[in-house]
């Protein structure tokens, strides 16, 4: 479970003295926290995004810890969500964050890959739906997450791989790719993505039950 959430960026930026910025964020953190509205969440990760352009918060953060701190909330917010509208952890699925998967062994040695969200099958440990979310989509980025649906793919039966993102700055080609070759690829800023999402995923889980 990764151990770095939205608080802990928010708590720091108070304890180097930036009250307002702090509050206001700790305002539009608690407010997401609490709706689970994407709206609310791009408020938030815009409010962030705009402290950039405060020249003595930027002498004190950098953008790599701006960076950070945008695509770690996103995480988080996609981590509540499907913790709370799909009922997760169930007898049924464990979920996890930033947690690592087996992908390959040879002569007593694992390599292991860690994933944005994880929903694991309890009756064999293995996993169900690996989710990358990803704030911001670039070229390298997708370029991962395209290898590691692949590989995921030929490794484990019944496994689906997603892609969630807000921002989109890949070429459109490697969009025709994701396309073809994620099983899901969901805009959550456009209207009704969400709720798309929300709906793959519940027919994934429980296709029995949706058919």
């Amino acid at each position: 479970m990764r151990r770095i959430r939205g608080i802990d960026y928010i708590n720091r930026i108070l304890n180097m003295g930036f009250h307002d910025f702090g509050l206001k964020l700790l305002s539009l953190y608690n407010r997401w926290k609490t709706s689970l509205s994407i709206q609310d969440f791009m408020e938030f990760s815009d409010y962030i995004s705009s402290l950039l352009g405060n020249s003595m918060f930027k002498a004190n953060f950098s953008p790599q810890m701006i960076g950070q701190f945008r695509a770690y909330s996103f995480e988080e917010y996609i981590y509540d969500l499907i913790a709370s509208r799909m009922d997760l952890p169930s007898p049924m699925y464990n979920l996890l964050w930033n947690e690592k998967i087996p992908l390959w062994s040879e002569c007593r040695e694992v390599y292991e890959s860690s994933f944005d969200i994880i929903i694991l099958k309890r009756r064999d440990n293995k996993p169900k739906v690996v989710i990358e979310a990803k704030i911001d989509v670039d070229s390298p980025r997708l370029r991962i997450v395209l290898f590691n649906s692949l590989l995921l793919s030929k490794l484990y039966d019944d496994l689906y791989c997603y892609l969630v993102f807000i921002n989109w700055n890949a070429s459109s080609l490697l969009r025709s790719m994701a396309l073809k070759f994620v099983d899901g690829v969901f805009n959550v800023s456009r209207h009704g993505q969400i709720e798309a999402f929300l709906n793959r995923l519940k027919n994934d889980l429980y296709p029995n039950i949706f058919d």
